[in-house]
C-alpha cells in the first residue's frame, strides 16, 4: 500500500515572541493512502520544574505543489512540570485520524506543526481550520500566512520589520 510518513523529531517549543520555552513535542506520523487511515504518535513534555503546558499537533497533507488536500483535527495535550506532584511531565499519546482515500490520491507529503497555546487562541484557530472546507485546495503558503497572522511564533513564520509604519 502507497504510504507517506513524517518526523518532527524534537521540537522545542517557541511562545509567541520566539523565544524558546522548556516545552518539547515530538511526533511520528504515517499515512496509509489507500485506506485513508493516519496514524500518528505524540511525546509531550515539559522540562521545567513547576511550569506545565498544553501542545498541540497538526497535520496537513499537500499534493505535490504543496496544495492542501487535507488535514487533521487538531490533538491537543496536557503535562505539567516535572516536580508537580502526581502530575505527568511526559506523556505519549497514539491517535488516528480516517479520511476518504479518494481525497489523498494526490498527497505527497506531510506536514507536521506543533505548537504551545500560552493565550488559549491558537488551538481553536487550528481547530477553525480543521473545519473550513475551503482550506482544501489552499496553498500551503496562504494556510501558513494565515496561522502566523494569528501566533508568529512558528518556525515557518517569516520575520520582518516595516518599517514604514509610522
Amino acid at each position: 500500500m502507497p504510504s507517506l510518513s513524517e518526523h518532527s523529531s524534537d521540537q522545542i517549543l517557541l511562545d509567541g515572541e520566539r523565544n524558546p520555552t522548556n516545552f518539547h513535542m515530538v511526533t511520528q506520523v504515517s499515512l496509509v493512502t489507500e485506506t485513508g487511515l493516519l496514524s500518528a504518535d505524540t511525546r509531550t513534555w515539559s522540562n521545567a520544574n513547576w511550569v506545565g503546558f498544553i501542545g498541540g499537533v497538526q497535520v496537513y497533507i499537500l499534493d505535490g505543489n504543496d496544495h492542501v488536500v487535507a488535514l487533521t483535527q487538531v490533538q491537543d495535550f496536557a503535562v505539567n512540570g516535572r516536580r508537580v506532584p502526581g502530575s505527568p511531565s511526559l506523556r505519549e499519546d497514539r491517535w488516528t485520524e480516517q479520511f476518504d482515500p479518494d481525497r489523498l490520491q494526490t498527497a505527497r507529503k506531510l506536514l507536521i506543526i506543533q505548537c504551545w497555546d500560552p493565550h488559549n487562541s491558537l488551538i481553536p484557530f487550528l481547530q477553525a481550520l480543521a473545519s473550513d472546507s475551503s482550506m482544501i485546495g489552499c496553498i500551503w503558503d496562504e494556510v501558513a500566512n494565515e496561522i502566523c497572522k494569528v501566533y508568529p511564533g512558528f518556525s515557518f513564520c517569516a520575520t520582518s520589520t516595516d518599517d514604514s509604519a509610522p
